[in-house]
């Protein structure tokens, strides 16, 4: 069975405070300005340069004014929005083997839902929060990445031969799909299905996996394809390269 984080709980807590002031059913709206005092979540919104301040105005602005106090006993309802929120986030943690979800991985569900237009009218993205979430990279730290033409081009010039061997190494998340990286490592480096899932897994269960290994100049150029299509595809999935 899977729990909320103690925070997460304070969150909710806020959320269904919040709502009741106003006399409505708790929204996404609420939850996400509770999750801008939450310790998991606040954090990644400013690794993704998210003004807290400003989000907070947005939503207030949004919210309808304060009504009459609703009678004793009333039952706390949760809008629909709100539940699905909920459930993306759960759906995502159970897949990783965890058993607690917190304010961070509700953050990111929220992200594919309504209240996510708050958070993108800022310019975040899934793939700032999932980066910064699983690498600890910032919004700032990833900018101006060099792309995979690039990085082809410059060793297409400098030419291969004498160029040291690196092996290509993928670094396990929890939000890029496991399909994804099968396609990724079938596609970018030829594995055939069955070799692909073995080294998804063995990605998955000790962190890194090696794709292949190649001249520096062309592992380079493929670990650059490999978070260009993640990218594309709003996964954190990222690699580097070893010398081998």
């Amino acid at each position: 069975m899977l729990a909320f984080s103690q925070r997460l709980n304070e969150s909710l807590e806020r959320a269904s405070a919040l709502a009741e002031r106003h006399s409505e059913d708790v929204t996404s709206a609420h939850l996400l300005l509770a999750l801008t005092d939450d310790p998991d979540a606040a954090p990644v919104m400013q690794a993704c340069n998210v003004d807290l301040e400003q989000l907070r105005r947005a939503i207030l602005a949004s919210i309808p004014a304060a009504g009459s106090a609703p009678p004793d006993g009333a039952v706390t309802r949760f809008s629909q929005g709100f539940q699905a929120d909920l459930e993306r986030a759960s759906v995502q943690v159970q897949s990783t083997g965890r058993q607690e979800i917190n304010g961070a991985d509700v953050l990111v569900a929220m992200l594919a839902g309504p209240a996510g237009g708050f958070l993108q009218a800022q310019g975040m993205t899934r793939y700032d929060a999932t980066t910064f979430i699983s690498h600890g990279i910032t919004r700032n730290a990833q900018a101006a990445p060099r792309s995979a033409g690039e990085v082809a081009a410059q060793a297409s010039s400098a030419g291969s031969a004498g160029s040291p061997m690196s092996s290509v190494r993928l670094v396990n998340d929890e939000f890029t799909p496991m399909e994804f990286v099968v396609h990724v490592l079938e596609k970018i480096f030829g594995l055939a299905h069955d070799d692909a899932i073995r080294v998804m897994l063995q990605t998955h269960h000790q962190g890194v996996g090696v794709c292949g290994t190649y001249p520096s100049d062309v592992a380079e150029a493929k670990a650059a394809e490999v978070m260009d299509l993640a990218r594309q595809h709003q996964h954190p999935l990222r690699c580097y390269c070893k010398e081998a």
